[in-house]
């Protein structure tokens, strides 16, 4: 054995299939940033039925309002 001499190797056979889905996370987060989203398209959806939701109902109490209103 000589001064400096390599006296192993550690092989890794994770590290290379950890950066192919490291890879792929970023790729997925960096689609999930455009206006064409899949991801942000359904939360737009959902915050427009919400709101939907919200002019419906407060139109149900409104009218509620009024026919107990005219039971009194």
């Amino acid at each position: 054995m000589k001064a400096g001499q390599i006296l192993f190797r550690i092989k890794n056979e994770a590290q290379p299939e950890q950066l192919v889905n490291a890879e792929a996370n970023y790729q997925f987060a960096v689609s999930n940033l455009s206006d064409n989203s899949p991801v942000l398209k359904q939360l737009m959806a959902q915050k427009n039925q919400v709101e939907n939701k919200l002019t419906t109902d407060s139109l149900n109490l409104s009218g509620i309002k009024n026919l107990f209103s005219l039971v009194r």
